[in-house]
């Protein structure tokens, strides 16, 4: 990765582009989606007062109206005469009387009617029925023929003018508890409507009443006509609530709605409102919203500027002063001005660069001092490596010496001491071989080896050498080979590899167990192997097998001493000549099974 000492001019784009992206876009939608819902507030704020005001009007205008004319119909059934008003002057007179006042304290001035099967009709404002009119026909005695309790007609059309009419019915009995007629008390629908006309908060808004079954029966409003738009909506659909949106569309026309019940008369009221008063009321609003979001764009915009402006110029004063530091120039100085966060990290960098070069001083000194010790330790390590060599020449045949003087004495007298003796030796001439070998292979090795090496007759006389050990510890030693088993190697590297391995088997043996030497070929290959009767390795061993001076979780069944320099040898000295060297997997022994492939082609 190389360092740039100047920065890209795409840059200021990308800060640029970065502004418009979290500031400016942001800016304009969040207005938008802000108008959006401030005009779903405002909506269902004008719904709420559209739905309040029509239930205010039904309570304190239908209601109490309803109501009163419950009261007069009930006032003037009370009177036990009636019945006999086609029949008495008298009482005809002092129940006309009675009603007229009854007209004149009512102040919505409905029509009275007392009439019986016998198609006598009584009507104050006092009215005579034109030929052909049927009293037992008309809505009102219908609803009202013997019944004991108020009843209300559907609105119906009125016989002489055609307006719409609600009635108030209740049967009429005389002193025998006989039903003579039906009183009724009539009022237009057009009063209703006048009533919640005059009561509603917005002159634009429109009045439907509709029937129980969804037809529309009156409107008011500056258009009362009730159209054929009008008539043929589909209000049961809107009655039944199977339309859940807020405005209805009727002749192109949006209207905000809202509906109340009036069970007791089998009416519905509703209110239409055109949408556009909303837009009326909310205009200027939304234009001082709008001019608001404008303003505040361009200023961010400007500010956004003016701020990438800033940014820019102290990130190049920064990387300016970050490359006379690259260049191994460490200035301790300010390049931005102010108390700002560029101001801090400019204060850090300072911070930063004393410390890289203080630190710096200190590894040219501590790689000084590195130098003087290296070179002190290669001497030792010389000094150590020379010891080492004299040792193992100079003291190779005094060992060999005093290695064949024990096993003479142990051959004679068959002692402790001689045993122990011999013991000892042994192992210090194992241990010599080793280091000697060790040596070699770190002082690495030269040229190339040609020895014709017989594996039967080396094997065969280790197996000599190994015969007193074996007894000590009442180990068999059973060896099986070819008659012809040459190899073309170092004899020296052979027979430390091969020692390596057989002393490794007799050390960590079981007193009382075998073990097994096999040299037989496979193909062009001739196989050495060996087979202990020892613990074998677990898992954690086997990958720690071949490390150099390693001590494993197994240890010499006799005493015996390990420097755990043997199988790194083994494997060293398998590599370096080439042969395969493998830990095979015996499930029928518990010791360990080690197996040499020698491939005659690779010598």
């Amino acid at each position: 990765m190389n360092y740039k000492d100047t920065m890209p001019g795409s840059i200021r784009v990308k800060i640029y582009i970065y502004l418009i992206i979290v500031t400016i876009i942001p800016i304009f939608f969040m207005g938008l989606i802000f108008t959006s819902f401030y005009r779903q507030k405002l909506e269902h704020q004008l719904l709420d007062v559209q739905k309040n005001t029509l239930m205010t009007l039904k309570k304190d205008i239908i209601d109490r109206h309803i109501q009163d004319m419950k009261k007069l119909l009930i006032a003037l059934a009370d009177e036990k005469d009636l019945y006999r008003v086609f029949d008495d002057v008298t009482v005809k007179q002092r129940i006309t009387e009675k009603w007229e006042f009854s007209r004149k304290i009512f102040p919505e001035r409905e029509w009275i009617y007392y009439g019986n099967n016998h198609n006598q009709l009584f009507v104050i404002p006092e009215w005579k029925p034109p030929v052909g009119y049927e009293v037992s026909t008309r809505p009102w005695y219908k609803t009202g023929k013997e019944s004991g309790t108020i009843q209300w007609t559907y609105p119906y059309n009125e016989y002489i003018s055609g307006d719409l009419v609600l009635s108030a019915t209740i049967g009429i009995k005389n002193a025998n508890n006989q039903y003579t007629g039906v009183l009724s008390l009539d009022t237009t629908a057009f009063e209703f409507l006048k009533l919640l006309q005059t009561h509603s908060l917005f002159d634009s808004e429109k009045i439907i009443i509709l029937s129980d079954a969804g037809d529309a029966v009156s409107i008011s409003g500056k258009d009362s006509t009730l159209t054929n738009q009008t008539k043929n909506f589909d209000w049961k659909n809107i009655l039944n609530n199977d339309n859940t949106k807020d405005i209805i569309t009727i002749q192109t026309t949006d209207y905000y709605y809202s509906i109340i019940s009036l069970p007791e008369i089998n009416l519905f009221v509703v209110s239409l409102l055109p949408a556009h008063v909303l837009n009326e009321k909310t205009n200027h609003v939304f234009l001082l919203l709008y001019l608001t979001l404008l303003i505040g764009l361009f200023i961010a915009t400007g500010f956004g500027f003016v701020l990438s402006k800033y940014l820019i110029t102290n990130v190049l004063k920064l990387n300016n002063y970050i490359n006379q530091a690259v260049n191994h120039n460490f200035p301790v100085k300010n390049v931005v001005r102010g108390n700002d966060e560029f101001h801090t990290i400019n204060t850090n960098l300072n911070f930063l660069l004393q410390t890289i070069k203080n630190q710096i001083d200190e590894l040219k000194q501590m790689n000084i001092m590195l130098e003087e010790s290296l070179e002190n330790k290669e001497k030792l390590i010389a000094l150590r490596t020379s010891l080492l060599h004299i040792y193992s020449h100079n003291g190779n045949s005094p060992i060999t010496y005093l290695y064949n003087t024990s096993k003479d004495l142990l051959y004679t007298e068959n002692t402790a001491d001689n045993r122990m003796l011999f013991t000892a030796s042994k192992e210090l001439k194992s241990l010599n071989e080793n280091l000697m070998t060790y040596l070699k292979l770190e002082d690495g090795i030269k040229g190339s080896y040609k020895d014709i090496v017989c594996l039967s007759e080396i094997t065969e006389m280790m197996v000599n050498n190994y015969e007193m050990m074996c007894e000590f510890k009442d180990i068999t030693l059973m060896y099986n080979s070819l008659e012809i088993s040459d190899v073309v190697s170092s004899y020296f590297f052979i027979k430390i590899l091969l020692e390596n391995l057989i002393d490794n088997a007799v050390k960590y043996s079981y007193p009382g167990s075998s073990i097994k030497i096999n040299i037989y070929t496979e193909n062009d290959t001739i196989i050495w192997e060996i087979i202990d009767g020892g613990p074998g390795f677990t898992l954690k061993d086997k990958t720690m097998l071949y490390k150099k001076f390693q001590t494993l979780s197994a240890k010499p069944t006799n005493g015996e001493s390990s420097t755990g320099l043997g199988m790194y040898l083994v494997k060293q000295l398998s590599d370096y000549l080439k042969v395969d060297l493998s830990l095979v997997n015996n499930p029928d022994e518990t010791g360990a099974y080690f197996r040499l492939a020698f491939n005659q082609n690779k010598f």
